[in-house]
């Protein structure tokens, strides 16, 4: 699905119930890094899986701060404040785990 964030389009596919889990890719990837995973982690969680700004099917900005950590950071939040999402766990690796 495609959620405008602060007037950017933001990619994020959704698997499974429970308590969500956001699973962030490092830099280059895109959210089919994680679909290894998702059969075995969506039986116990709600994958929550965004392409991060400028990968995948995110749109890219030509607003370089956007690229920022703290950037692309707030984007999550308010990716998360749109899908009604209060409480949620952090997987990322490489760029995914600074954005937390």
């Amino acid at each position: 699905m495609d959620v405008m964030v602060d007037d950017l389009q933001v990619h994020v596919e959704i698997y499974g119930k429970g308590f969500p889990l956001l699973l962030l890719h490092g830099f280059t990837g895109d959210a089919s890094t994680w679909t290894p995973f998702c059969s075995v982690w969506g039986g116990h969680s709600k994958l929550i899986i965004p392409d991060i700004v400028g990968h995948g099917k995110t749109q890219m900005s030509e607003d370089l701060e956007r690229y920022t950590i703290e950037s692309a950071a707030g984007d999550l939040n308010l990716l998360l404040e749109h899908l009604e999402i209060n409480q949620i766990d952090v997987l990322g690796y490489s760029m995914g785990g600074d954005l937390h």
